[in-house]
């Protein structure tokens, strides 16, 4: 069985516990610094878990472009 290439948004996020990558926005914007980007990849970059904190985030979606994800920038709505 073939598995299908994951598509979908990740929200990454900065705020005053650190730097956040997410698979939604955060609920409580405040003084969050928030970009998405459209993701697509052979898996789901971050597991099940709803948000991951990085010590970080550049550098680990520069790792996802070596695993074969393409990330490309888009607006928070989309």
């Amino acid at each position: 069985m073939t598995q299908r290439p994951w598509r979908g948004k990740l929200f990454v996020f900065w705020d005053d516990e650190g730097e956040h990558v997410s698979l939604a926005p955060p609920t409580t914007v405040g003084k969050a610094i928030i970009r998405a980007f459209a993701v697509r990849g052979p898996f789901i970059p971050i597991g099940l878990q709803k948000t991951i904190t990085l010590p970080d985030t550049e550098r680990w979606l520069g790792e996802l472009l070596l695993q074969g994800f393409t990330c490309e920038p888009c607006t928070l709505e989309s």
